[in-house]
């Protein structure tokens, strides 16, 4: 996916969300993550020391 397209819909997303939560009343709302992929790359990308192997076997049903 291009990565602009992907930047697009995030924002778009996230404006959806801050609309919604305002109208339901929210004082204090948040993005819903929309720009994220996964929370780990996230945790990787943005803490130093975060590291290391994955040594657990991959999970069969992921596999097929």
């Amino acid at each position: 996916m291009d990565p602009r397209e992907l930047g697009a819909l995030a924002a778009a997303g996230v404006r959806d969300v801050v609309r919604k939560q305002l109208a339901a009343g929210i004082d204090i709302g948040n993005d819903g993550e929309q720009g994220r992929d996964s929370f780990h790359l996230y945790v990787r990308e943005r803490l130093s020391g975060v590291g290391g192997t994955w040594q657990r076997p991959a999970r069969t049903d992921v596999e097929r």
